[in-house]
């Protein structure tokens, strides 16, 4: 059941077999890459249910968008099908359709040109596993000497971040407080999830009883409240590895994901927070443009922790196109909290309002 259901993901990651009005070659070659992954037997076959299957999958979401974005479904019911068909949109960057609906983008968007969660889905089963597995993933970096978020076998922290080991996009991430002698309370990742306290016995019994690891939570640095967070995007040829994009988010109160809160890019070269893009510039939260505190800042230990990414990406076993990294800036430096080879360039391109394109021969 298991191969079942990751042989339907896989459909559905393909994307659509036509190229369609594309401007980059590298995502027309990741299909054909994909495609190479299947049986020859089976890929006449598989072509085509990637013809009908991946539309309808990208129009259902779309059709969801809508409802929030409060637009009426039949225009977009076409926009999305039509992009779906003819552009080869990831389902998920139609969030960036819903900004420019309600206004919150200064100038028409056209619809941007990334695969890399197709990309992902290329990469090595080996590499694809143990990236996925964040205790492997943690210890393999350890064993390289990598700067990376002690993973703990103990409750002798005031605070810890708990995590499914193969959890993904903050799903199920818990911190626990100690908010008395042998009382912990609980805080889910995104505001409004259910509060608990209980003794430190029955938080170990549950721990130890889940697959899930914990992680004592990281002092803020950089005069923050909380630590910020830098995504930093790595891409890989047969023999070099580099990086090419960063930015860093000061997760929103409440949260202790990335996924909301002030961000800006950062420029590669040097490690300094770039000022806010035409997209962001229009992008209104609460009747007021997004503060970034760190706005012209250098981060320190950029280019030591940049000197690390690239060396565990070249470690990895091959193809890995495209690694996403999470590092955590707290009291001591940057710290790896985790990788993703199946990621969006949404923020990015939120920001700069162009797609982004991956360098020739990554492929």
């Amino acid at each position: 059941m298991k191969k079942l259901h990751r042989a339907a993901s896989f459909l559905l990651r393909m994307g659509f077999p036509w190229p369609g009005a594309r401007r980059d070659s590298w995502s027309r070659a990741g299909r054909k890459a994909l495609l190479r992954r299947w049986p020859a037997a089976l890929r006449p076959f598989i072509w085509i249910l990637s013809a009908t299957v991946w539309p309808v999958s990208s129009l259902i979401l779309s059709l969801r968008v809508a409802k929030r974005a409060k637009t009426g479904p039949r225009g977009l019911w076409w926009q999305c099908w039509h992009a779906a068909l003819t552009r080869n949109i990831p389902p998920r960057e139609f969030v960036l359709y819903q900004l420019h609906l309600i206004g919150a983008l200064d100038k028409n968007w056209t619809y941007e040109s990334e695969t890399s969660t197709l990309l992902g889905q290329i990469s090595h089963s080996e590499t694809a596993a143990l990236i996925r597995d964040k205790r492997a993933f943690h210890d393999w970096l350890s064993e390289r000497g990598m700067p990376v978020v002690e993973i703990i076998e103990h409750l002798n922290v005031p605070a810890i971040i708990v995590k499914p080991r193969e959890g993904r996009r903050g799903d199920g991430l818990v911190t626990w407080t100690q908010v008395d002698k042998g009382l912990w309370r609980s805080r889910t990742a995104c505001e409004g999830g259910a509060i608990q306290t209980i003794s430190s016995d029955a938080l170990l019994s549950q721990l130890r009883s889940s697959d899930v690891i914990q992680q004592r939570v990281v002092e803020a640095g950089l005069g923050l409240d909380q630590p910020a967070v830098t995504r930093i995007i790595t891409t890989r040829t047969e023999a070099e590895a580099h990086v090419l994009e960063a930015l860093v988010q000061i997760p929103a109160e409440g949260d202790l994901t990335s996924h909301r809160g002030p961000f800006r890019r950062v420029r590669v070269e040097t490690g300094e927070v770039r000022e806010a893009g035409p997209g962001q510039r229009s992008l209104m939260i609460g009747g007021l443009r997004p503060v970034m505190p760190l706005e012209g800042q250098i981060l320190p230990g950029w280019h030591e922790i940049l000197a690390h990414l690239i060396r565990a990406h070249k470690a990895l076993p091959p193809p890995c196109p495209l690694i996403g990294w999470d590092v955590i800036w707290g009291s001591e430096g940057p710290l790896i909290l985790e990788a993703n080879i199946g990621i969006a360039f949404t923020l990015v391109q939120t920001d700069t309002l162009e797609p982004v394109c991956l360098p020739e021969g990554v492929l």
